[in-house]
């Protein structure tokens, strides 16, 4: 069944990569396509540069004619050059298919998902072939996972204008209530395993002062328009972007700003921040976030871990510190964090304002 479905996939694009919408083609090139269903070959129409700029040969005779004016090197492979009959591109079939490294889109996302979850590229070759069947070499495996990563960093840098006002389906609408739109924006860090070429000048925390570990700051970009019945946000559909990048806080911060402009940040969006409180997040909120209008909220669990370690210094006894951290952990997540100050100095009344307890508050 797999091989028949091919062989009628394999028909399919050959008479889809016949097709010549952008006029008369400069010929058809043949390609080995990764899919799914196996390695389908094809012949597809090619649009060659157009006169101009059309072939590396040409170029090199322009630049024996003027020594002084020197080419910059070969053009890009299937680059964005002017092409005949105004295509777009050079193949417009595959990039109406939405081919990209000649794999299929659905390819993509299985050998993608494959590097992202797995420990080595060989073993994300074993884990795509599990997922697809299609058997791809290590070294195959690895080009296109690294080629991949290079289009993520890419898109981080020049991110496109997002669907502002999204399509909100009628069930979500009668079942939410609509608030102020809201831009909320996320960061965390957190340290990724990495080999000793990749922590090269990284200090690490050991007493060798070796780091067997980076930094790694992931960002998070959505909207949100209505909450449910329990007044929790309901992020609106297909809403949400996010960047990794081991960049210093700073750079991060720019990435993070660039990110919040392509989904709303400036116009009439009230913009929310979460975040862990860590020093370098209070710097991104200060430097890319600017305005007294910003709001920044602690991240429930991270509050959680301030009030456990404020009640410690509190109280003495183990038992009393559970017992009283259960309680006030509901009176945050029921009532927020209003109602739990208004607990805690009612409870703590008779402790000093200097007293350590209330700087883990703060």
């Amino acid at each position: 069944m797999r091989a028949d479905t091919l062989a009628l996939y394999e028909r399919f694009l050959y008479v889809v990569g016949r097709c010549a919408p952008h006029g008369k083609p400069s010929g058809f090139r043949d390609v080995t396509l990764c899919s799914v269903l196996g390695y389908a070959s094809y012949s597809r129409a090619y649009y060659a540069p157009v006169t101009e700029c059309i072939t590396r040969q040409a170029r090199r005779a322009e630049a024996r004619r003027k020594a002084k004016e020197e080419t910059k090197g070969r053009r890009k492979r299937g680059g964005e050059h002017l092409r005949k009959a105004e295509a777009p591109c050079a193949f417009p079939v595959d990039f109406a298919l939405g081919i990209v490294d000649g794999m299929t889109p659905a390819m993509q996302e299985r050998m993608q998902k494959s590097a992202v979850i797995t420990g080595s590229f060989a073993e994300g070759a074993s884990l795509s072939k599990l997922f697809t069947g299609v058997n791809m070499s290590t070294s195959t495996f690895r080009r296109k996972a690294l080629s991949a990563g290079e289009r993520a960093v890419d898109a981080q840098e020049f991110p496109l204008m997002r669907l502002l006002n999204p399509l909100l389906p009628a069930w979500l609408i009668a079942t939410t209530t609509a608030v102020t739109p809201t831009l909320y924006i996320m960061m965390d860090g957190t340290g990724v395993p990495c080999v000793r070429k990749d922590t090269e000048g990284v200090k690490g925390r050991g007493a060798d002062g070796k780091a067997g570990k980076r930094e790694l700051k992931v960002g998070i970009v959505g909207t949100y328009r209505r909450v449910n019945n329990k007044g929790q946000p309901v992020r609106d559909p297909l809403c949400e972007s996010h960047i990794v990048s081991m960049k210093k806080a700073l750079e991060f911060g720019t990435l993070l700003r660039k990110l919040a402009f392509s989904r709303g940040y400036g116009t009439n969006f009230r913009v929310q921040i979460v975040g862990d409180g860590a020093e370098w997040i209070i710097n991104i909120v200060k430097n890319a976030f600017p305005g007294n209008d910003i709001i920044f909220t602690n991240d429930f669990f991270h509050a959680c871990e301030y009030l456990h370690n404020a009640i410690t210094l509190a109280e003495k006894n183990a038992e009393t510190i559970k017992k009283v951290y259960k309680t006030t952990k509901s009176i945050l997540y029921r009532f927020g964090g209003a109602s739990l100050i208004k607990h805690m100095r009612k409870r703590y009344a008779a402790l000093d304002e200097s007293h350590a307890m209330w700087e883990k508050l703060k």
